[in-house]
């Protein structure tokens, strides 16, 4: 009688703790942001290559437009858990070093609210970009075109 005792408490400890963590992962998955309007249909394939670029004002942010990419992206991610997704941040030489670290938590923090796991989300931090001309100055392109990361779908 007193090891059943034993055994049915250690079984109800079990379940108050099993229930604990099914409530932290209801709230979290509560959590997740809603479906933005004008999400596009984006054909995926293996290997699919983009490009999501960041705020001209917030240089560590997902702009509007492509931030509704980087969710089509995660709904597939989502349905496919074979699939992992690889990031190369890049940057333009006027920026602090640390732009690409806020880049990249910013990446992870989107894709894991959306319900991405962290450890499908690959990164490489790369160099900083210099300008292409002798001048030493970067137009408004080549800005727009170093805030970016460059996203590739894996295996």
């Amino acid at each position: 009688m007193k090891h059943f005792m034993i055994k049915l408490v250690f079984c109800m400890f079990i379940l108050t703790v099993f229930n604990l963590f099914a409530q932290e992962d209801k709230a979290e998955k509560t959590s997740k942001p809603p479906r933005p309007a004008d999400v596009p249909e984006i054909v995926l394939f293996p290997d699919y290559r983009t490009s999501i670029y960041f705020d001209a004002d917030n240089k560590f942010q997902v702009n509007s437009e492509d931030y509704k990419r980087l969710y089509a992206i995660a709904e597939y991610l989502i349905q496919n858990p074979e699939r992992s997704v690889h990031f190369r941040i890049w940057q333009h030489e006027n920026e602090e070093p640390e732009i690409r670290e806020k880049r990249k938590q910013e990446l992870i923090d989107r894709l894991t609210e959306i319900g991405v796991m962290k450890n499908r989300i690959l990164f490489k931090l790369e160099r900083p970009i210099i300008p292409q001309d002798t001048s030493d100055v970067f137009t408004p392109e080549e800005l727009i075109k170093a805030r970016r990361a460059d996203l590739r779908l894996i295996r």
